[in-house]
């Protein structure tokens, strides 16, 4: 039973003849009917212990000036107020907010995505019949059903207390960590030799061939380590326990197979892309008095360590991986697409490249196929290069369907031009700007080191993604914008469930600030 039960039953209890309450007992009379005035029952416990304080301080107090205890009592709650008056204020401030309005905007900003997706789709679908077999155009329908299940992720997630997150994370996070590991275990072959069903479906949950290390589901972990970042605030060894949590991720998450190969691409982006995220939120627990150590000290050795990591990764791509070889290493580097878009002379170069390094011109093909469609791009309407190029069925069915299945900005772009695009990013821009401001508002640290966590990672993703269309970035790193494109209409759900699970969060804090 609470305290709050208790008090209530000896209110009953010590009432005497006159219908008054016995001396030194006004106090659970008086807690009793304030918190009565709070609808969010989680609050009650914590403002019934906070006005017990104060009355047990002001009682001592009033004792020591020379009253008696049932004098002093009576005077302590009086000075408090009215129970109910205080009680009502109390509970326009610790109850948690409406989130049905930003709810919906997830909601109209994911319609118009999907709406996007879809138009392009219908109209590619039939290209994509003459070429390939009948079975391969139902694979790129919606499915209705993995969106509604992601939709219920991003409800199911904003209307539980972020704080209350906080126990799990640990566990949360290792269970994150073991999703590399499965897929070490899957690559060997033991996992599907132990238990073929298990395999399968944990195969099919990670969603992908590589599952967590391929983007898949590591964006949780910014979240559920700022979690354990505060959850340990006070406790021992927590910058012992912070370290370790930033760096076991990294380790399992670090791919030599990419590494090692001359033709992989823009080396361990995912490994990079964690690293900057989880320093990100270790920086702000630092600036937010979570951990304990110098502001600016920490900003200045963490961007230098991330600098000289990656100087000293790139110098073994050159010295070791690409031989000293420029040409190779031009490639392998992932600057040889920096401007492709813009530069006709880039292009031709870049295609020469990929022939001398694999043998023909097939690849190159292939890469240049976004940045030819963003030729001839309007304002509003199709592309003509893209209207033409369907027109006289000059595509393969990998370009057409890679085309249809990713749906980043690129696709998007050529298809319904700039404007509905730029209308869309922006509505997903200012969303999430105006979420992170509420949860940088309120008091709550950990809440603050969340917003601002989640929203780094969103925005930044998208300020890629725009920069990717046009070539602007070194490598050909698929990021997408999901939830807003990249995912809808495939068989892979995954990256949607885990961006609006993010977006959750932020509803999470939104509707949990002033709790």
């Amino acid at each position: 039973m609470s305290r709050i039960d208790q008090g209530n039953d000896r209110d009953n209890v010590l009432r005497d003849d006159e219908g008054t309450i016995a001396e030194g007992d006004q106090k659970l009379q008086y807690l009793s009917r304030l918190t009565e005035q709070l609808q969010y029952r989680p609050v009650r416990q914590k403002i019934y212990r906070e006005y017990e304080d104060h009355i047990d301080d002001e009682t001592e107090y009033r004792i020591s000036t020379g009253m008696t205890r049932a004098e002093a009592m009576k005077a302590a709650v009086e000075q408090m107020g009215d129970p109910v008056e205080t009680g009502k204020a109390l509970d326009q401030i610790h109850r948690p907010e409406k989130v049905l309005l930003p709810w919906l905007g997830m909601l109209f900003i994911l319609g118009l995505g999907m709406a996007l997706v879809y138009c392009i789709q219908r109209d590619m679908r039939g290209q994509l019949w003459s070429l390939v077999s009948a079975a391969l155009p139902r694979r790129i329908q919606i499915n209705w059903i993995d969106l509604f299940l992601c939709i219920i992720v991003l409800t199911a997630v904003s209307y539980i207390s972020y704080t209350k997150y906080q126990k799990f994370s640990v566990w949360a996070g290792l269970i994150l960590m073991i999703t590399p590991v499965w897929y070490l275990i899957h690559r060997t072959g033991i996992g599907g030799n132990i238990c073929p069903v298990l395999d399968d479906t944990v195969q099919h949950l990670l969603g992908g061939e590589k599952g967590w290390i391929t983007r898949r589901y590591y964006l949780l972990y910014v979240p559920i380590y700022g979690l354990m970042i505060s959850y340990w605030k006070g406790k021992p060894h927590q910058m012992e326990k912070s370290l370790l949590a930033m760096a076991l991720p990294l380790v399992l998450s670090f791919d030599w197979s990419v590494t090692d190969s001359e033709l992989g691409s823009w080396g361990n982006f995912t490994f990079w892309t964690t690293a900057l995220y989880l320093a990100f939120v270790f920086v702000m627990a630092v600036q937010l008095n979570i951990i304990s150590l110098p502001k600016r000290k920490t900003v200045r050795i963490t961007g230098v360590a991330l600098v000289l990591a990656k100087g000293i990764y790139m110098l073994y791509d050159f010295a070791v991986v690409c031989h000293a070889r420029w040409s190779v290493y031009y490639h392998h580097a992932g600057w040889n697409t920096m401007f492709l878009f813009f530069s006709e002379k880039r292009r031709r170069e870049y295609s020469a490249l990929w022939k001398t390094i694999v043998g023909d011109d097939q690849v190159s093909a292939l890469q240049l196929f976004h940045v030819q469609m963003m030729q001839g791009i309007k304002w509003i309407g199709t592309s003509d290069i893209l209207t033409q190029k369907l027109a006289q069925n000059e595509y393969s069915a990998e370009q057409v369907y890679l085309y249809i299945t990713h749906g980043d900005l690129n696709t998007l772009m050529a298809y319904v031009g700039i404007l509905p695009v730029v209308f869309v990013l922006g509505a997903l821009t200012v969303f999430t700007v105006w979420l992170v401001k509420k949860a940088w508002r309120q008091s709550d640290r950990t809440g603050r080191l969340l917003g601002v966590s989640i929203g780094f990672v969103i925005l930044l993703r998208i300020l890629y993604a725009a920069a990717q269309a046009f070539s602007l970035t070194p490598g050909n790193h698929y990021v997408g914008l999901i939830p807003v494109f990249g995912g809808i209409g495939t068989e892979d759900y995954s990256g949607i469930a885990e961006t609006l699970a993010l977006y959750g969060m932020l509803l999470s804090i939104y509707r949990y600030r002033n709790v």
